[in-house]
């Protein structure tokens, strides 16, 4: 198995992950994100998603998309986030570009906040195609994946800005994620114990 999930094997109870949210930190353990991931990816198991499907996460940076991120491969399926409607003023331009990440990507589902789960289903309703639209709540109530599957070949299905033209869809493979991590990793000097905020 690649390293990038290896983690997920045994992960650590007394490490983790500082997110800020709402003008604090809140942190996860590895324990807690590894738990959370296995149990996106039996729950997307459940919904049908099978080996090098491609699932869209709209969500904010934090633990459930940590979470979801792994979970997608730890299913064996490639992640693809797209930005959450929150971070847009114009709901019509909104609704446009998901629109259309969302043609483009042609996922075998969508996870999101429980909040954005109806507008997600109504855009989904002009996308050729039918995905279930899962929320954190469904996620967090599933049972978990026993066992993680192969890893993609596609990591992950990166869209460009669109700032000179309409996005477009770039398939970065697990190599090129993990060796492209490793190189972030190596610049900053990281190792393990460090604090980053």
């Amino acid at each position: 198995m690649t390293s990038l999930l290896g983690w997920l094997d045994d992960p650590a109870a007394d490490t983790g992950i500082a997110f800020h949210h709402h003008g604090g930190w809140e942190r996860s353990s590895y324990q807690e994100i590894a738990q959370a991931a296995l149990q996106v990816a039996g729950c997307l198991s459940e919904a049908g998603v099978r080996p090098g499907d491609v699932v869209s996460l709209v969500l904010p940076t934090g633990p459930a998309f940590t979470a979801g991120f792994f979970g997608v491969l730890a299913a064996g399926a490639t992640s693809s986030p797209l930005v959450p409607p929150t971070l847009f003023a114009d709901a019509a331009a909104y609704s446009s570009h998901l629109t259309g990440l969302l043609r483009t990507a042609q996922p075998r589902a969508v996870l999101t906040g429980a909040g954005s789960a109806s507008l997600i289903r109504q855009f989904g309703s002009h996308v050729d195609g039918d995905f279930p639209v899962l929320t954190e709540g469904e996620l967090s109530a599933a049972a978990p994946l026993t066992a993680r599957r192969r890893p993609p070949p596609v990591a992950l299905l990166q869209f460009t800005s669109g700032s000179s033209g309409a996005p477009k869809a770039v398939q970065v493979s697990m190599g090129n994620l993990e060796a492209n991590l490793s190189a972030i990793a190596g610049w900053l000097g990281m190792r393990p114990g460090d604090l980053t905020a």
